[in-house]
């Protein structure tokens, strides 16, 4: 026992008041390549081609993977990197976002700016010609963070 002329201890220290949030950081950035294809018209072939308006956006997927597969050197990208948008009037925007471990956005840029690339493209969509509205690019894009 302590002697009687020894004060109580001091109460414990109380807890620390709770850290304010962190501040909002800006989503991070990716290099991504942009493709903005265009379907011109058809003109009349040796053999009936499809029309545009029967392609949907999972072929377009479908044709711009094969199509960088089939290159030399082959380009490989994935599905899961690509955003794809029917800009109507026969316009179609693919934007490739660069993976970890998978090729660098300026490979992918530089593969899809040979003319092969968009003669695959055509073959594998069954249409006549395709042409780029704009010349493919590197660009940064912000990648929103998941839900919670």
């Amino acid at each position: 026992l302590p002697p009687p002329s020894a004060s109580p201890s001091p109460p414990p220290p109380s807890p620390p008041p709770p850290s304010p949030p962190p501040p909002s950081l800006p989503p991070p950035s990716v290099p991504a390549t942009i493709l903005n294809f265009g379907f011109p018209p058809a003109a009349p072939a040796s053999r009936p081609q499809r029309a545009l308006a029967a392609l949907d956006l999972d072929e377009v997927e479908a044709a711009v993977i094969v199509s960088f597969a089939d290159g030399s050197p082959p380009v490989n990208v994935a599905a899961e990197q690509m955003y794809i948008e029917d800009l109507g009037d026969s316009r179609v925007r693919v934007t490739i976002v660069q993976a970890e471990g998978g090729p660098a956005a300026e490979e992918i840029t530089a593969r899809a700016k040979q003319p092969t690339f968009l003669e695959r493209m055509a073959t594998e969509l069954d249409v006549p010609k395709i042409d780029y509205d704009t010349a493919p690019v590197t660009i940064s894009v912000a990648i929103a963070p998941p839900r919670p």
